[in-house]
């Protein structure tokens, strides 16, 4: 006689990928943000965009969702991963990018 009762219909995930990965709940903004750069991409304007915020809150998994959905697509986009790593001698704020 304890638990969860739904009141509200269900809808269907708007976004899944393909990977086995958790689905992604409640981050559209943040997906639809990236879909506009991408489509800007597209179009021959070239875009940086930085995933920014806390440790924890999923900006890998947004990242990870949104790559998966680009090469399903099968437009021809050749994604190239890469982490910051400890650098030893001289600090440059922005060496992973400069790199």
């Amino acid at each position: 006689r304890r638990g969860f009762r739904w009141i509200a219909p269900l809808h269907a995930l708007a976004r899944a990928d393909q990977t086995g990965e958790t689905p992604i709940v409640g981050r559209e903004p943040e997906m639809d943000a990236l879909d506009r750069h991408w489509a800007q991409t597209l179009a021959g304007h070239r875009q940086v965009v930085f995933l920014s915020g806390e440790a924890g809150i999923g900006k890998s998994r947004i990242a990870q969702a949104f790559l998966a959905s680009v090469a399903s697509t099968g437009g021809g986009a050749v994604i190239g991963t890469g982490q910051c790593v400890a650098q030893s001698g001289s600090i440059e704020a922005f060496l992973p990018v400069f790199e």
